[in-house]
Order: structure tokens, then sequence, then C-alpha cells
């Protein structure tokens, strides 16, 4: 009885061991770089994105949508955007659809100041961001999957501003 226990007991290490030794090596490494990678793609994709200029900080969210506008010239900042009514950064146009598409999800590479947009029909756009002093200057640098897109729209840009210096009513989407 003794034997066979003995015997049981080495036949068991030897499928539980290997087994066993993998499983700890992918505790040990491969668990912590798959919660580095899910880290860094969760903060890629979730948080939002801002850019400013001497008179404006603007916020876009992870499908790359414009949040907020805020006047910084004044104190408190006044914002510009209505956050009911968030602006699309681009869309594309397909004309045999007669579809407009907006943004569905997008990454922000900060190395090389590019917004990677994806679209619902498979297309992404790469658009370079370069802030200036006084202005934003936003540059569409590639388009995939472009084969029944027609145009491309940057905004619309829904707004606040009802007033501009001394013109009656300025309007709610530029």
């Amino acid at each position: 009885m003794i034997r066979r226990i003995a015997f049981a007991k080495q036949s068991l290490r030897k499928y539980i061991l290997p087994y066993g030794m993998v499983t700890t090596t992918v505790l040990k490494y491969g668990l912590p770089i798959l919660l580095v990678i899910a880290l860094v793609w969760s903060c890629a994709n979730n948080e939002p994105t801002h850019f400013s200029t001497n008179y404006l900080d603007i916020r876009i969210n992870a499908k790359r949508m414009i949040t907020s506008i805020r006047d910084i010239t004044k104190v408190p900042g006044r914002e510009l955007s209505p956050s009911e009514k968030p602006s699309p950064l681009l869309c594309l146009y397909n004309s045999k659809l007669d579809t407009l598409y907006e943004p569905q999800n997008a990454v922000y590479r900060e190395s090389d100041q590019i917004i990677a947009l994806g679209y619902g029909n498979k297309s992404i756009a790469e658009i370079k961001v370069v802030p200036k002093d006084k202005y934003l200057k936003f540059t569409l640098v590639s388009l995939t999957h472009r084969e029944d897109i027609e145009g491309v729209q940057w905004g619309s840009l829904h707004t606040i501003i009802n007033r501009v210096g001394n013109w009656p009513k300025f309007g709610s989407l530029i």
C-alpha cells in the first residue's frame, strides 16, 4: 500500500511540476507585463488630451470629441464649449451612403504629436497637432480605407459664443 502511494506521488509530481513551473513563470513575468500594458492602454485611451495656446485651453476626450474650449485670458476662465454637445475633431463623408462618420475611438501619440482616429467604416485618420502661441495647427497626415470617402470635415464645432465685439449675434455653431 505504501509503495502505491509513493508511486502515485511520483506520478503526480511528474505531471504537476512542469505545469506548476509554467504557471509560476507566467505569474512571475507575464502578469506584471500584462498589467503594465493594460495600465498604459487605459491611460492612453481614457484620459482627456489637452492642448493650450496663450488664449485657449482645449480638451479632447478618448473618442477625440472636443469637450472643452476655455478662454484662459480671463480669471476665472470662461467655457466656450457646451458640455452637453461635444464636437468631433474630424468627420469623414461617404457620398455613396450619404453618411458622415464621426470618430469612434482614438489614440494620441505624444512622441510625434499624432492623433489616430478610428471610424465605423474601418478608416483611420492620422492628424498632426502642432501647438503655436496663438493657435493650434491640425494637419491631416494620412487616411486609410478611403475608397468611398469623398471629403473630410473639421468639426462641426459647437460653441456657446453669442456675441463677438459689437456684432449682434454670432451663433452657436462654427
